[in-house]
C-alpha cells in the first residue's frame, strides 16, 4: 500500500541523506584503490618475464648436411633371409596363382584392406581418421597379455571405437606374446603345459573378442622355438577351430626368414581363415642399413609364401615407414614417412635416390659429425608391391602401420587396382602437404617446436615393367617436434610433478638427500603458494624447479591468455620465493614426449615463445593411480629401456606409495646398469648450467615480483576464504535440513487441537487498496468457511482509486456481518489499526484482500489459539492458488517446502517469525501488548509476530488452516514483491536486533533470527560468490569437489521439498520443481537482498509497492 508520508520511526530512514553520502564516498575510495591495485596486479601478470636461454638451447635444430657419397650397398637377399621352404614346380604354382587371381576378380568388393593400429602410439589414431574410408578391416592390439600368468585383458580407445562405428570397419583383435619384449618362453609354457591351461587361454581370448564385437582374432606370436613347433601348430589349429565355432575369423601372422620354420603352413592354411605374410622387414633396425622391402625381395617372398594353399587365403602386409641408421651406431630407429620428409627438408641439397634394382628410396646425411643412412617406403613402393600381390591372387593387403605411412598411399593403392594406370593418374600424388601432420625428429625428452608448414613436390615415372618410381623435387615441411636431450644409457633424471605438498614433499626430499641425488620438481603455483618454505627448500638443497602451471588445467583446452597468466603467475611466485627464475616447463596432462595434435602442440609452442624449455618424460610410473609401491617399481623397470626421464608425483593426492617406492627404485636403478648410474637434473639434460636454467632475478624485476606476489596472496586468501565459507555453508545446510526435517516430522505426528462445539466470536480484519477484482471473493470465502460461531468482517478501504468500496457495498449491503470503513490512504499497517479499533471481539483474524479461505480454516485457527492459553497468535497454512504458469508453480513449491515446513518445525520451538498476513489469528491482548500493527517496516506481519514472541507469548501453527493466495505471475511483479519482502525482513531483523543471541528472547534469538540472518540474508547475498567458486573450480580442476557441494545443496532442497509435500498431502513428483526453481531464485534472491542493503544505506522512505491483481485464484480452492 502507499502511504502519504513516512512514519516517524520508519526503520533505516535518513531524512537528511548523510548516511548515503558517507557510504558513497567510502565506496568510491575503496573501489578506486581496488581498481588501481588490480590494474597493477594484472599488468604484472601480463608482463613477460625476461628469460634468456643460451643459444645452444634456443638453436636446437641441428644443422644437417647431405653426404655426397652414395649410401652403403644393400645386403642381398641370399645373404639375409633365404627361404627354408621346399620349392614346388613352377607350373603348378603358376596355375594356382592365376586361378586365385581370377576368383578374386570375380568377387567384386571382396578384396581386403587391413590397417594395423598401435593404440599406444598416439599418432596412429590421427592417421586412422584419414585411413578409415579406405579400409575394410582394422587390426589393433586390443587383447594383450597382462602378466606372466598369461592373463588377458581387452582395451580399446574410445576414439578408435568411434571411428570403427563411423566407417563400418570390421575390427580384428591382434593378440601378441609381447610383454616387456617378445616372450617365446611364455608361449612355450602355454603350448606344452596342461590342456586345461590352453583351453582356458583360448576361451578367454574368444570371449574377449566376442564381447568387444570383433570380427576375428589375429595371432602374432614371435620368438617361438623350433623344439616345440608341433605343440605350437596344434595349439593354433585348436584356436582356429574354437573361433570357427563362435563365427570369428582366425588369422595367423607369418614372418619371413628362418622364423617362419615353426609354422606348419601346409597345415595352417587349411584351418586358418587367412594367413598374413609380413613382407616389410628385409632389414630391421638391428641389421646394417639396407632396403626395408626391396621389390625383388618382396616378390620372391610373396611367391614363396603363396605356394602354400591357395593364394586367396593370404593377406600380404606392405610396409610404409622408414628406418634411420647411424652408420657407427648400435641399432637404427624406425621413423615415419613424414619424419623422413622432415629430414630431407633439413638436408641441403636434397639427394633422395631411388635405388635400383631395390626400388626403395634412400638418402644419407650427417648429424653432429655422425653419418646416417635412411631407407624408407612411400606411395610408389606401395603401388609396386600392391600390383604384385594382386597379380599373385592375394586375398588382400595390409598396411604396417597406421601413423607411419605416406598419407597418399591410399591413392596409390587405388591406382594399383587398375590394369594400366596412366602418367596423368599420378598427378594428384605429386603435391605433398601435411597441414595437420606432426613430425617427430631426434631423440630425447626436451622438445622444441618448429611450426613452419609448407607443401612439397615429387614426380613419378612409370617404368617399362609397369612399376612406378619417385623423384623427390622439394620436400614438404610439416609441424616438427624436435627432440633433444638423449643422454648416455646410464643417465637418469628423476622428476616430480604437482607439488609441493606439505606431507609428501618433505619425505621425498629427505630420501633424495640421504641418497645424494638432485631431482627436478615441476611445481603447481597454487600449491607453492600454500607451501612457500618447501619451494625455498627445494632450491636450497640443490634441486631444480620447473613450472607446471598455476592451477593445473588441461592446456589443450586453455585459451592463450589464460596460458600466459598460468605461466607468468607461477614464474613470479617462484622468483619471489627463491630469488631465481626458471626456464623449465612441463604441461599438465601431457607429459608424454610425443604430442600428436595441434591442440597439444600450441601450449608447448607458446611456452617456447615465452622463453621456456619443455621437458617431458619417457618413463611414466603412473603413480597417481596408486597401484601399490611394487607396481610402481615394476613399471619403472618395464619402461627403463624407453629412456632416462622418470615421472613421479609429490603432490596432488595421496603419494604414500610413491614415497614407499622411491628408495627401492633408486637402488634398483643403481644396480641395473653395468656402468655407475648418474642421476641428473633437467639442466644437465639440456646441456646448460643450473644458473642458466634457473637464472638469478635481476633488480629491475623485483618491483613487479612484489606486486605479483602480493596480488597472488590476496587472491589466494580470498579463494581460501570462499572455500571455507562454502564448506561451512554446506555443513550448515545439511545440519539445518536434518534439524528442520526432524522437527517437522515430530510436529506432524501431533494431533490437531480438537475443535470445540461452541466457538467464540471472531473479527476478520481485511485491508484493501485497489482490490475491486478480488475483494468480493475474499470476503465471501471467509463468510462461507463454515465457522460456527459469530463472525464479523471489517473491510478497510484505504483510499482506493478504483471501485473497491462500491463492490463491497453492492455485494454485502444486506449482510450485517460485513462492515466497510473508508479512510484516506494510511498504508496497510494504518488500515489494519483502523480495522482493529473498529472490531468488537477478542480474537482477530487477518486476511489479505486476495485470500480465499479454505473450508474449516477459521475453526482450526481459533481451535489452535484456544488450546494454548499462552498462545498469542497462530499461523495458518498459506498456499498458492493460481498455479497456472511455471513461475507460479515455482512459488507454490517455495510456500510449501520453505515457509510452511519452517513453520511446522519452528512451532515446536516457539520461534515462528511471521504469522502471514494472508491468514493468521491473534488475541487482542497480544496485539495490544505489542503496540498493535506498526508502520516502522514494510513487513508489518513479521514485525508484529516478533514483538509478540518477545513479549512472552507462544506462536502456534495450524497446518490444515489453508488460505489460498494469489502470487505474482510475471518476473517483474515477483521481483517487486520479493524486494519488499527482503527489505521488510531486514528492517525487522534490525529493529529487533536486541533479541539476537539474547537469553531472554529464547529460541527466537538463538534459532529463528540466526536462521534468517544466515540462510536468507547472508546466503542470498553470496549467491554470486558460490557461482564464482563453481567457475574457478572448473578452471582449476576442482570440479569434483565443488560439484559435490552443489549436489549436497540440491539434494537437501529436494529432500526437504519431498518431505514438505508428503506432510501437506501433495504429489511427491512436484519435489523436482525445486531444481529449476533454484536456478531462477538464486539470482533473484541475490538481487533483492543487495537491493535491500542499498535501500537501507540510502535511508530513503520505501513505499509498500502494491501489485496489480489478476483474480486468478480458482473458485474451487476455498472448498479444500
Amino acid at each position: 500500500m502507499n502511504a502519504s508520508a513516512p512514519p516517524r520511526r520508519f526503520i533505516f530512514h535518513d531524512a537528511r541523506g548523510r548516511r548515503w553520502k558517507i557510504v558513497r564516498l567510502i565506496a568510491i575510495v575503496v573501489l578506486a584503490a581496488a581498481f588501481a591495485s588490480a590494474l597493477l596486479f594484472v599488468r604484472s601478470l601480463l608482463q613477460r618475464p625476461a628469460l634468456r636461454l643460451p643459444t645452444s638451447v634456443t638453436a636446437l635444430r641441428s644443422q644437417l648436411r647431405a653426404l655426397q657419397h652414395p649410401p652403403p650397398p644393400p645386403r642381398k637377399f641370399a645373404q639375409r633371409r633365404d627361404s627354408p621352404f621346399p620349392r614346388h614346380t613352377l607350373g603348378a604354382i603358376e596355375r594356382e596363382r592365376r586361378r586365385s587371381a581370377a576368383d578374386a576378380r570375380s568377387r567384386p568388393g571382396s578384396f581386403l584392406t587391413l590397417g594395423f593400429l598401435d593404440e599406444e602410439d598416439p599418432v596412429t589414431l590421427a592417421s586412422l581418421a584419414r585411413a578409415a574410408p579406405h579400409l575394410t578391416h582394422l587390426c589393433a592390439r586390443w587383447i594383450t597379455l597382462a602378466n606372466e600368468r598369461l592373463d588377458l585383458v581387452f582395451r580399446v580407445a574410445p576414439e578408435t571405437r568411434r571411428l570403427v562405428r563411423q566407417f563400418d570397419l570390421k575390427p580384428i583383435a591382434l593378440l601378441t606374446n609381447e610383454l616387456d619384449g617378445w616372450r617365446g618362453d611364455l608361449i612355450a609354457a602355454l603350448v606344452t603345459g596342461p590342456e586345461e591351461r590352453r583351453a582356458a587361454f583360448i576361451e578367454r581370448a574368444v570371449r574377449l573378442a566376442k564381447s568387444g564385437r570383433c570380427e576375428g582374432i589375429a595371432v602374432d606370436f614371435e620368438d617361438v622355438g623350433a623344439d616345440y613347433a608341433n605343440d605350437f601348430n596344434d595349439f593354433l589349429i585348436r584356436f582356429a577351430a574354437r573361433c570357427r565355432e563362435e563365427r570369428l575369423l582366425f588369422l595367423v601372422c607369418v614372418p619371413v626368414g628362418w622364423d617362419a620354420l615353426v609354422f606348419d603352413l601346409d597345415l595352417l592354411v587349411e584351418h586358418a581363415d587367412f594367413l598374413i605374410a609380413i613382407l616389410c622387414n628385409e632389414n630391421s633396425r638391428h641389421d646394417p642399413p639396407g632396403p626395408l622391402a626391396s621389390q625383388p625381395w618382396f616378390e620372391r617372398w610373396l611367391h614363396r609364401m603363396l605356394e602354400f594353399g591357395r593364394p586367396g587365403r593370404w593377406i600380404v602386409t606392405l610396409g610404409n615407414f622408414g628406418c634411420d641408421w647411424p652408420v657407427r651406431g648400435p641399432v637404427g630407429r624406425e621413423i615415419s614417412f613424414a619424419e623422413a620428409m622432415s629430414l630431407v627438408d633439413r638436408v641441403e641439397p636434397v639427394e633422395v635416390e631411388w635405388n635400383t634394382p631395390e626400388s626403395n628410396p634412400t638418402f644419407s646425411y650427417a648429424k653432429d659429425e655422425e653419418q646416417h643412412t635412411v631407407w624408407f617406403l612411400d606411395a610408389a613402393t606401395a603401388f609396386n608391391q600392391a600390383r604384385a600381390a594382386r597379380a599373385a591372387g592375394a586375398a588382400g593387403l595390409g598396411v604396417w602401420k597406421l601413423g607411419c605411412e605416406d598419407p597418399l598411399i591410399w591413392a596409390a593403392l587405388d591406382l594399383a587396382r587398375r590394369r594400366s594406370p596412366r602418367a596423368e593418374d599420378w598427378a594428384p600424388l605429386a603435391r605433398m602437404e601435411f597441414p595437420e601432420h606432426i613430425t617427430h625428429t631426434g631423440e630425447g625428452e626436451i622438445l622444441r617446436i618448429h611450426p613452419e608448414n609448407a607443401p612439397g613436390l615429387r614426380a613419378f615415372d612409370l617404368l617399362p615393367s609397369g612399376q612406378a618410381r619417385t623423384h623427390y623435387l622439394d620436400a614438404p615441411r610439416s609441424v616438427e617436434v624436435e627432440h633433444r636431450g638423449a643422454v648416455l644409457p646410464n643417465w637418469v633424471a628423476l622428476t616430480f610433478d604437482d607439488g609441493p605438498d606439505r606431507k609428501w614433499t618433505p619425505r621425498i626430499l629427505e630420501i633424495l638427500k640421504e641418497e645424494g641425488i638432485h631431482a627436478t620438481f615441476f611445481i603447481v603455483g597454487s600449491a607453492a603458494e600454500k607451501n612457500p618454505d618447501l619451494v625455498a627448500r627445494i632450491v636450497r638443497e640443490g634441486h631444480e624447479i620447473g613450472i607446471h602451471t598455476y592451477t593445473h588445467p588441461d592446456l589443450s583446452e586453455t585459451p592463450r591468455v589464460q596460458l600466459d597468466l598460468e605461466l607468468n603467475a607461477t614464474q613470479r611466485l617462484i622468483e619471489a620465493l627463491t630469488g631465481r627464475s626458471t626456464t623449465l616447463f612441463r604441461p599438465p596432462y601431457a607429459a608424454d614426449s610425443r604430442p600428436q595434435t595441434m591442440a597439444e602442440i600450441r601450449p608447448i609452442l607458446r611456452a617456447q615463445e615465452l622463453g621456456y624449455l619443455t621437458l617431458c618424460e619417457n618413463i611414466d610410473s603412473r603413480d597417481w593411480e596408486r597401484p601399490g609401491a611394487e607396481e610402481i617399481l615394476r613399471r619403472i623397470k618395464e619402461f627403463r629401456a624407453n629412456g632416462s626421464v622418470v615421472l613421479l608425483h609429490d603432490g596432488g593426492g595421496d603419494r604414500s606409495q610413491t614415497v614407499e617406492a622411491l628408495r627401492p627404485m633408486i637402488r634398483w636403478l643403481r644396480a641395473s646398469h653395468h656402468r655407475p648410474v648418474r642421476f641428473v637434473t633437467a639442466s644437465e639434460l639440456a646441456g646448460v648450467s643450473r644458473d642458466q636454467a634457473m637464472p638469478l632475478v635481476q633488480n629491475a624485476e623485483r618491483g613487479t615480483i612484489r606486486t605479483t606476489t602480493f596480488g597472488l596472496s590476496v587472491m589466494h586468501g580470498f579463494i581460501e576464504l570462499l572455500s571455507a565459507f562454502l564448506i561451512v555453508a554446506t555443513l550448515f545446510v545439511v545440519l539445518r535440513a536434518g534439524f528442520i526435517a526432524a522437527l517437522a516430522i515430530r510436529q506432524s505426528r501431533q494431533p490437531d487441537p480438537p475443535i470445540p462445539s461452541k466457538l467464540p466470536p471472531i473479527s476478520i480484519l481485511l485491508a484493501a487498496y485497489n482490490e475491486e477484482r478480488v475483494i468480493e471473493a475474499a470476503v465471501r470465502s471467509a463468510l462461507d468457511a463454515g465457522y460456527p460461531g459469530p463472525i464479523e468482517v471489517i473491510v478497510v478501504d484505504d483510499g482506493s482509486h478504483d471501485a473497491t468500496a462500491a463492490v463491497v457495498r453492492s455485494a454485502f449491503k444486506e449482510d450485517a456481518r460485513v462492515r466497510l470503513i473508508s479512510q484516506p490512504n494510511a498504508g496497510k499497517a494504518g488500515a489494519l489499526r483502523a480495522a482493529c479499533a473498529a472490531s468488537r471481539h477478542e480474537i482477530l483474524v487477518t486476511l489479505d484482500a486476495d485470500t480465499r479461505v479454505g473450508r474449516g480454516a477459521l475453526s482450526r485457527l481459533v481451535a489452535a489459539l484456544l488450546a494454548d492459553p499462552d498462545a498469542g497468535a497462530v499461523s495458518g497454512n498459506a498456499r498458492v492458488g493460481n498455479r497456472r504458469c511455471r513461475l507460479a508453480k515455482f512459488q507454490a513449491i517455495e510456500y510449501t517446502a520453505g515457509f510452511n515446513l519452517d513453520r511446522r518445525a519452528f512451532a515446536l520451538l516457539n520461534c515462528i517469525t511471521v504469522v502471514p498476513g494472508a491468514i493468521g489469528a491473534y488475541r487482542r491482548a497480544a496485539i495490544a501488548m505489542a503496540g498493535e500493527f506498526s508502520a516502522d517496516t514494510l513487513a508489518e506481519d513479521t514485525d508484529l509476530t516478533m514483538q509478540i514472541r518477545k513479549d512472552g507469548w507462544r506462536i502456534a501453527y495450524a497446518p490444515r488452516a489453508f488460505g489460498w493466495t494469489e502470487c505474482p505471475e510475471t518476473a517483474r511483479d515477483l521481483l517487486k514483491q520479493r524486494a519488499r519482502w527482503a527489505f521488510g525482513t531486514l528492517q525487522c531483523l534490525w529493529k529487533h536486533r536486541d533479541a539476537l543471541f539474547n537469553p531472554r528472547a529464547g529460541t527466537l534469538g538463538w534459532v529463528a533470527m540466526p536462521n534468517l540472518w544466515f540462510f536468507q540474508i547472508l546466503l542470498g547475498a553470496t549467491a554470486p560468490i558460490v557461482d564464482l567458486l563453481v567457475l574457478l573450480a572448473f578452471l582449476t580442476g576442482g570440479r569434483a569437489l565443488v560439484l559435490g557441494f552443489l549436489l549436497i545443496f540440491l539434494a537437501s532442497d529436494v529432500f526437504l521439498a519431498g518431505l514438505a509435500l508428503k506432510l501437506d498431502g501433495e504429489p511427491l513428483r512436484r519435489a523436482l520443481w525445486v531444481l529449476p526453481q533454484r536456478a531462477l531464485y538464486r539470482p533473484l534472491l541475490c538481487v533483492v537482498v543487495w537491493g535491500a542493503f542499498r535501500r537501507a544505506l540510502r535511508g530513503a522512505f520505501v513505499s509498500w509497492g502494491k501489485l496489480p491483481r489478476k483474480a486468478s485464484v480458482g473458485d474451487e480452492v476455498h472448498l479444500i
